[in-house]
């Protein structure tokens, strides 16, 4: 879809929405059981066990443990302790690393998961973004972060921080007109708006195109 080549009528029409309305409750359902919520979906979770001996795993750690024995066999006890600490401190460091980095990228999801104002049945109403569909119309202003992929209605002085996804420390200006363009960049898409991107100055009004 050339959604950026869009007139709102025609996007309207695709998205099988209403920029007076919103979609109704019942459609917003249908259209969730549809889609998928609008979230990374996530694989189970290591329990706090097994990620510790997982620690264990590696070749080195391996190689290491077969030289504990060998010292152990040979009468080296000193070394053999001296190996043996060795690879639980290194198991531990390991293991409080792997639980940090998933702290984070859990901290990172609620980052990228705000409420948002969405238009249902002729009514803003918050809702936490994993609960966005396709055709939804949303608003935002400046210091909210985008809760879904947009195709932008109307905008009043809007400026969007893109840098995560290209690389631009500026903050984009952007517009609700259509272009034509066959050939355009991430960054180039002016009438469009990103999950996770943050509105640094202004206001507007898109429609769920992606979730």
């Amino acid at each position: 879809m050339k959604w950026h080549e869009m007139g709102q009528t025609e996007l309207l029409n695709i998205t099988k929405t209403s920029i007076d309305k919103g979609l109704t409750e019942k459609e917003a359902e249908k259209r969730l059981e549809r889609h998928g919520t609008n979230e990374l979906q996530e694989g189970e979770k290591t329990s706090a066990v097994a990620l510790f001996f997982s620690q264990f795993k590696d070749f080195m750690v391996l190689v290491l443990l077969a030289a504990t024995l060998i010292s152990g066999f040979l009468g080296e006890y000193i070394d053999a302790i001296a190996i043996i600490a060795i690879i639980f401190v290194n198991g531990i460091l390991g293991f409080f690393q792997e639980r940090r980095a998933e702290r984070s990228l859990e901290a990172l999801k609620e980052l990228s998961a705000p409420q948002v104002a969405v238009l249902r049945e002729g009514d803003w109403v918050k809702l936490p973004s994993k609960e966005l569909v396709p055709g939804d119309v949303v608003r935002f202003a400046s210091g909210d972060r985008i809760g879904a992929d947009l195709r932008l209605i109307e905008t009043k002085s809007l400026e969007i921080e893109e840098s995560a996804l290209t690389g631009e420390s500026l903050p984009v200006s952007k517009q609700a007109e259509a272009f034509q363009a066959s050939d355009v960049s991430l960054g180039d898409l002016k009438n469009m708006a990103f999950m996770g991107t943050l509105v640094t100055r202004g206001s507007g009004t898109g429609v769920v195109i992606g979730t």
